[in-house]
């Protein structure tokens, strides 16, 4: 680990705010982690959606974050990731 966010796994997306540019996201399997000083020290956000593959920061609110899954289901956090309500049921795969 480097300042908290993991060096051994793959980093699937990546976001940051014009706004708030030392703020950052990067999912991972296991969940959002968050860094508030341009990515000097990470933390995970606990309860945050896993298998994360896309990130979102609404261009005006910078507490509004918007997750999406693997599985094509899409979370919603107002509270700069604290909290994390899912929006979207997870989308059949074609040819599954």
């Amino acid at each position: 680990m480097v300042g908290g966010l993991p060096t051994d796994k793959t980093v699937y997306a990546v976001a940051s705010h014009s706004a708030k540019p030392h703020a950052i996201l990067a999912a991972f399997r296991d969940g959002i982690y968050r860094s508030l000083n341009g990515g000097k020290d990470w933390t995970i956000l606990k309860g945050s959606p896993a298998s994360v593959v896309a990130l979102a920061i609404h261009p005006e609110q910078a507490e509004v974050l918007y997750a999406v899954t693997g599985e094509g289901a899409v979370y919603r956090s107002e509270d700069g990731g604290t909290s994390w309500q899912q929006q979207t049921k997870a989308a059949r795969v074609m040819g599954r």
